[in-house]
């Protein structure tokens, strides 16, 4: 949703209607229902209920973003510990003779 959203407009739409949306009724309606009985009282997460979400999507964003890094390097530590020797047996490659029309 977050990087291909802009290319499939009604997936987003779909998803706001049915989860998104859904969702945070569910919250607010927790919230007001905690400040009727006076387990909670009204504040700006009360008004706001994505408040709520946005750290825990921060972190499940965060933790994709670190595990793509974290393959990254592990990929690259791999690959540079294999390159001696792929090195080492390389063979040096003979020049392409020039084209007819540079000059030869």
């Amino acid at each position: 949703m977050i990087s291909e959203g802009h290319r499939h407009p009604e997936l987003v739409e779909f998803y706001w209607d049915n989860v998104i949306a859904k969702g945070l009724a569910s919250i607010g309606g927790i919230l007001e229902r905690g400040i009727s009985t006076g387990e909670f009282r009204k504040t700006p997460v009360t008004e706001n209920p994505q408040l709520i979400i946005a750290p825990a999507l921060f972190a499940v964003q965060h933790d994709i973003t670190s595990s793509l890094r974290s393959a990254t390097v592990v990929i690259s530590r791999l690959l540079s510990k294999r390159r001696p020797r792929f090195a080492s047996t390389a063979q040096p490659v003979a020049a392409d003779p020039p084209l007819a029309d540079e000059g030869a």
